[in-house]
């Protein structure tokens, strides 16, 4: 496409996608795999059983934009959310000790399974208390 008589990139922004994977240990072919099998197939994912390992690397390199539900399907295999699938690194700033609490929250996140999960989550609930009004 061009514009002004310079061409345009249609890339979008590449994330954080590949880090992940690799901080899991998984392959882009193991990836696929997962991804055409049960549960990632049928709902609520959806998933087209002809993913490949090309597709993740098109992905990884901003070459394809995953649609909602493939991050969604990618954020779970990775044991993450898909905000810190599309915009943190894992492990790098949540180590412990590096940047305070907030990367002593991070390092326990990444760490932690689903059920895990949702305990911190309603467990920082009990701790915050609201603030009145004013």
């Amino acid at each position: 496409m061009y514009m002004f008589g310079k061409k345009l990139s249609l890339r979008w922004r590449v994330t954080q996608m590949q880090k992940w994977r690799e901080y899991r240990k998984l392959t882009q072919q193991q990836v696929a795999d997962i991804l055409n099998g049960p549960p990632y197939s049928g709902p609520p994912y959806n998933i087209n059983r002809g993913t490949t390992h090309a597709s993740i690397g098109r992905y990884e390199s901003g070459k394809q934009m995953p649609d909602a539900a493939m991050l969604e399907a990618l954020a779970k295999i990775y044991n993450t959310d898909v905000h810190s699938l599309l915009n943190r690194a894992p492990g790098a700033e949540a180590a412990p000790g590096t940047a305070g609490a907030a990367g002593d929250l991070l390092y326990l996140w990444d760490l932690a399974a689903e059920l895990d999960r949702e305990f911190i989550i309603e467990a920082a609930k009990r701790a915050v208390k609201p603030r009145s009004g004013g």
